[in-house]
């Protein structure tokens, strides 16, 4: 019997798998995934620094951060301006969703 992941782990170890810009599951990892991965991380860090009893509180102003992100999603929504996703291409990222040759 073959473990139920096993695929998924032989696409993340092979080269092609980095090359491509391929999560384990297949999926191309684009602009779009990427800017929601980074507002997801920041959100869960800044309201992990900013929640009194957090494991990794630091201090409550940090919540400032958090409101910062959503008037900036707001921003991105209306305008079509994001600042992570200019990164995102200068670093290389794909803006589209067609498959990779």
């Amino acid at each position: 019997m073959t473990h139920p992941y096993s695929e998924s782990l032989r696409l993340a170890a092979a080269p092609t798998a980095v090359a491509s810009r391929r999560c384990a599951v297949g999926v191309q990892m684009t602009i779009e995934r990427g800017v929601r991965i980074m507002a997801g991380v920041f959100t869960l860090v800044t309201v992990g620094l900013g929640m009194p009893g957090s494991p990794i509180f630091v201090n409550e102003k940090f919540l400032w951060l958090t409101v910062f992100e959503g008037v900036n999603q707001i921003q991105a929504g209306i305008t079509g301006f994001c600042l992570a996703d200019v990164i995102l291409k200068r670093l290389g990222m794909s803006a589209s969703t067609a498959p990779s040759a």
